[in-house]
């Protein structure tokens, strides 16, 4: 094994060729820190994560590059999943069976969605006591994104996801936003009555931190 401070170039140069499976598995235990060389293989850290130690949002035209699109039903009714494009042809013809086969889990589409009685399930939101009803006013949309956001809004009526009222004592506006297909969705903007509602004391740990307990693991 070489001392990482006494490379020389031809090492390095060496080095700088080789993939890191390549030098794991080799004589070269040790990964040289003292040049600016990145091994082939390697991904610098800076662009994972930034200062804060936050994962960064890769970009999307990297996105784009890196999956390609499989569609598990038909040309009239499409189910389209995305892959990795680094997955070998075996595991990818294992994950398209899979899905395959448990295709009725998943929801394709707001006809998908199923409905439930209210009668017997019902979602309350605990706020604060002696907290008064928040109306915003209505905001300014482009007229642009008005007939794709009614458009919307008319599917989620006539599947049963949402349902008119007349009269609300709480008014929250509506907010686009563009999905990673272009699409519009709608999100709601629930910021005053969050500042009233009671928080929970074990909220879900942050992503990062799951992925850290699972590394390692294997997939069937």
């Amino acid at each position: 094994m070489l001392h990482p401070t006494k490379f020389t170039k031809k090492e390095m140069q060496d080095l700088k060729q080789m993939d890191i499976d390549e030098i794991i598995e080799g004589e070269y235990e040790v990964i040289n820190l003292k040049y600016d060389h990145l091994l082939k293989g390697l991904t610098p850290l800076e662009d994972l994560f930034d200062s804060n130690d936050i994962p960064k949002k890769p970009k999307m035209e990297q996105l784009k590059a890196d999956i390609e699109e499989y569609n598990l039903g038909t040309e009239e009714n499409p189910k389209m999943i995305k892959l990795s494009k680094s997955l070998l042809s075996d595991e990818i013809l294992k994950y398209l069976e899979l899905m395959r086969e448990f295709q009725d889990v998943f929801s394709w589409s707001y006809e998908d969605l199923k409905s439930y009685d209210t009668s017997i399930i019902q979602h309350i939101i605990p706020l604060k006591e002696n907290q008064k009803p928040f109306k915003q006013k209505l905001r300014r949309i482009n007229h642009v994104l008005l007939p794709l956001i009614e458009k919307e809004i008319k599917r989620m009526y006539e599947v049963g996801i949402i349902a008119p009222i007349r009269f609300s004592e709480w008014l929250s506006n509506l907010v686009p936003t563009r999905k990673k297909t272009r699409e519009i969705r709608l999100c709601v903007d629930l910021r005053n009555v969050s500042k009233v509602s009671f928080k929970d004391n074990y909220p879900l740990p942050k992503m990062d931190h799951i992925l850290q307990r699972v590394v390692g693991a294997s997939r069937i």
